[in-house]
């Protein structure tokens, strides 16, 4: 949506990983689902489902380009954002 290269759209995603960002989140994701679930998951478990491969965002891409044709597809019939709504989006994103 952002108009951003694939290369940098994964690298971005990729820094969910980085092992300071994770451990700076880890106490509210275990608490969020703890609140959910009424049970406390293991760090362990928690960092692996946090955790994200390049492979995850290929596939979802894929996945969408299968249903939807590309990004825009899927904005629009998919989520339902007109291109008004995506460039105001897009606005706001590269401010």
């Amino acid at each position: 949506m952002a108009g951003v290269h694939p290369d940098d759209a994964l690298e971005d995603y990729l820094l969910t990983n980085d092992p300071v960002r994770m451990t700076r989140r880890l106490p509210q994701v275990m608490e969020a689902i703890t609140a959910l679930s009424g049970r406390a998951p293991s760090e362990a478990a928690v960092r692996v489902a946090m955790a994200v491969e390049a492979d995850y965002l290929a596939t979802a891409l894929a996945a969408i380009a299968a249903a939807y044709g590309d990004v825009d597809g899927y904005l629009e019939r998919g989520l339902g954002v007109d291109a008004a709504r995506c460039e105001t989006l897009r606005q706001k994103l590269l401010e």
